[in-house]
C-alpha cells in the first residue's frame, strides 16, 4: 500500500550540524504551540509572546553557525554545545508549561498565579541565557592559524582516552628493561613513545579543563562570568 503524505505532513530536516537543527526545530515547535493557541483565552496572548520570543531566541542562537563555519558535529564531543542543548530543553519545557497556565485543572494544587510565575521566570532565565549563547558560541578567530589550532586541540583533547590507552598498552607491553644485560633498542624507544604520549594527555588534560571553564563562562549570568571563546 502506498502512503501519500500532503506537503503539510512532510517535515523537512534544517540543513546545517545537529545542534543548528535542534535549535531550529524547537524553533518551529514553539511557533507552532504559539499558533495553536487560543486567543480568547485569558493569558494566550501573553503566552503566545512568550513562544514567538523564545522560537526567536533560538533562531538568533542557530545563526552563530553561520558566523563560525566550525561550529560542526565535531563539536558534540568536546561539550561546546552545551548551552545549545540547554536552549532546546527549555523549550521543551516552556510549551507544556504555558499550556498548565492557560488551563483550570488541578488549581487548587497548583495556583494560577504560580504557574505564571514559574512559566515568567523560565522564560526570563532563557532568554538571558539565549543571548549569552547566540554571542559567545561562534569562534571570531576561528580561520586564524591560532584559533583553528585551538579548536583542533579542544577536539582532540575530547579524544584523549584511547591516547591514554594506547601509553599504557605500550607501557604493559614492554619486559623489565633489567632482565636481560643487553635490552633490545626498541624497549627503550617504546618506553621513550610512552612517556611523550603521556606529557600529551596530561597537556590535553589541562586543554579539556579549560574548555569545561569557558563552557561554564557561556553560560553564567553573572556580570563577571568571563571565560572567553577564542576571542
Amino acid at each position: 500500500m502506498t502512503v501519500r503524505l500532503s506537503p503539510a505532513r512532510i517535515r523537512l530536516h534544517p540543513p546545517g550540524p545537529p545542534a543548528r537543527r535542534r535549535l531550529l526545530e524547537q524553533a518551529g515547535r514553539c511557533e507552532t504551540a504559539a499558533a495553536e493557541l487560543d486567543l480568547g483565552r485569558d493569558g494566550a496572548a501573553r503566552a503566545r509572546e512568550i513562544l514567538l520570543e523564545y522560537a526567536a531566541c533560538c533562531r538568533q542562537a542557530a545563526r552563530a553557525f553561520d558566523a563560525d563555519p566550525t561550529l560542526d558535529a565535531a563539536e558534540d564531543l568536546t561539550g561546546w554545545y552545551r548551552g545549545v542543548d540547554l536552549l532546546a530543553e527549555v523549550a521543551r519545557q516552556l510549551i507544556p508549561l504555558l499550556h498548565h497556565c492557560l488551563s483550570d485543572r488541578h488549581l487548587e494544587r497548583w495556583p494560577r498565579a504560580v504557574r505564571w510565575e514559574e512559566a515568567e521566570a523560565l522564560h526570563a532565565l532563557a532568554v538571558a541565557r539565549a543571548a549569552r549563547v547566540a554571542a559567545r558560541l561562534p569562534r571570531a578567530d576561528h580561520a586564524t592559524p591560532a584559533g583553528s589550532a585551538r579548536i583542533s586541540r579542544r577536539r582532540l583533547a575530547a579524544r584523549a582516552g584511547p591516547l591514554r590507552k594506547a601509553e599504557q598498552a605500550i607501557r604493559d607491553a614492554l619486559p623489565a628493561p633489567d632482565a636481560l644485560p643487553y635490552p633490545a633498542e626498541e624497549i627503550a624507544e617504546l618506553a621513550a613513545l610512552a612517556d611523550t604520549l603521556a606529557r600529551h594527555v596530561q597537556a590535553l588534560e589541562q586543554v579539556a579543563a579549560q574548555t569545561g571553564a569557558e563552557i561554564d563562562a557561556m553560560l553564567s549570568l553573572h556580570p563577571d562570568g568571563d571565560g572567553g571563546n577564542g576571542r
